[in-house]
C-alpha cells in the first residue's frame, strides 16, 4: 500500500540543516542521511 508523507515546513527546515551538517562532516554523508529518512518513512 502506497502512503503519502507530508513534511511540515518546520520539519523540512530541520531536515535541510541535517543534510548540511552531515555533508560538512564528509562529502556524501548527506545522501546516507536522506536515504535513512526515506527508508524510515516507508516503515510508518
Amino acid at each position: 500500500m502506497k502512503k503519502n508523507v507530508v513534511v511540515l515546513a518546520e520539519a523540512a527546515s530541520d531536515i535541510e540543516r541535517g543534510i548540511d551538517f552531515y555533508n560538512a562532516i564528509k562529502d556524501g554523508a548527506d545522501l546516507y542521511f536522506q536515504d535513512s529518512i526515506i527508508r524510515a518513512s516507508r516503515n510508518m
